[in-house]
């Protein structure tokens, strides 16, 4: 089997859907919810959707194919600098206003107007406005990171243009180990009483993830013929490994793991009935990551987990965000037409 990191549009469609689907398993099975769910299978002790949340991970995948598409755009197009930094803060821009548009109807309209849920402080308000806290709503803590590396991401790519991609990708994956390390030994001290530097720590354990998507990008033109690997080999090479991080919970092997599996994604033929349903998900895949949160936890969590049926309760949540994401785009479509 030929087996090479270029990761086409339609697989990276794909594995956006995937990433959007972990995000909601993720953040709706935890031990606590599952305690009130019906549960027929289980893996020991664990409910068998518990063990499947734990190796779901979303953030690095978003990250990897962001910093996929960045240096595709960075390497293809050859605009000017300020060019690219004007098309960086412009996907900004529209990233926030998505952003803006679910606190407007979630947090303020639905949240402190309609059910109380929320009430309204003006400091509170403009630290999440700009992402830079996530107190109301947990699931977009990265945002303000992934914008970040949006705007820095020319820089971060003249750097590993520059230097030897050995030495790159060593000084990535120190500046990541570090910053675990720090994260788990000082992780509460910094988040309660030294916040900006909490913020920044968590970025540069950001950063490799992104790199390792722009990587698979820089070397997506080689291709290698693998003898002994065939269609079968990858199939159980990605269930061993999703297994592997199910158990192994260890936030540092996330970004290496994410690569991994999406390696063996690429190169899997999926069935046309999963690649459409996935899909849909990937079309959908910022407005799951920027809304699920209310329906699980803030908001409508006593509805959605009356269901008590894990598959149910994932499917009512996702057809819920997708109703949302499909009002969202028609309105501002209708909009941009207008205008």
């Amino acid at each position: 089997m030929i087996i090479s990191t270029y990761v086409s549009k339609e697989n990276s469609l794909f594995l956006r859907g995937i990433a959007a689907i972990m995000m909601v398993v993720l953040h709706t099975f935890t031990p606590q919810t599952l305690t009130n769910c019906f549960n027929i299978i289980y893996i020991g002790d664990v409910p068998l959707w518990g063990f499947i949340s734990k190796g779901c991970n979303p953030v690095s995948i978003y990250l990897f194919l962001a910093g996929y598409g960045l240096y595709y755009q960075y390497h293809t197009k050859k605009d000017t600098n300020k060019a690219k930094i004007l098309k960086n803060i412009n996907r900004c821009l529209k990233l926030y206003f998505s952003y803006w548009v679910s606190l407007l109807l979630f947090v303020i309209i639905i949240g402190v107007i309609c059910t109380q849920k929320y009430t309204f402080n003006a400091t509170e308000f403009i630290e999440n406005f700009f992402a830079w806290k996530s107190s109301y709503n947990f699931a977009t803590w990265f945002l303000f990171h992934y914008i970040l590396l949006v705007l820095l991401s020319p820089w971060i790519f003249r750097y590993m243009e520059h230097f030897k991609m050995p030495f790159f990708i060593f000084i990535n994956i120190v500046i990541y180990i570090s910053a675990c390390f720090i994260l788990s030994s000082y992780n509460e001290i910094l988040l309660n009483s030294h916040y900006s530097i909490y913020q920044l720590v968590l970025f540069l354990s950001k950063i490799l993830p992104f790199s390792l998507g722009a990587i698979f990008m820089y070397y997506s033109d080689k291709r290698k013929d693998i003898k002994w690997c065939n269609k079968w080999t990858i199939i159980i090479l990605l269930i061993a490994t999703f297994i592997a991080r199910c158990i192994l919970t260890i936030s540092i092997t996330l970004p290496f793991t994410a690569a991994i599996l999406i390696l063996l994604i690429i190169h899997i033929d999926k069935p046309i009935w999963l690649k459409k349903i996935i899909n849909i998900c990937g079309i959908y895949s910022m407005e799951i990551w920027l809304v699920h949160s209310y329906y699980n936890k803030y908001l409508f969590a006593n509805f959605i987990y009356s269901f008590k049926v894990p598959i149910i309760i994932l499917l009512v949540i996702i057809i819920a965000c997708i109703c949302y994401g499909w009002v969202y785009k028609y309105i501002k479509k209708r909009l941009n037409t207008n205008l």
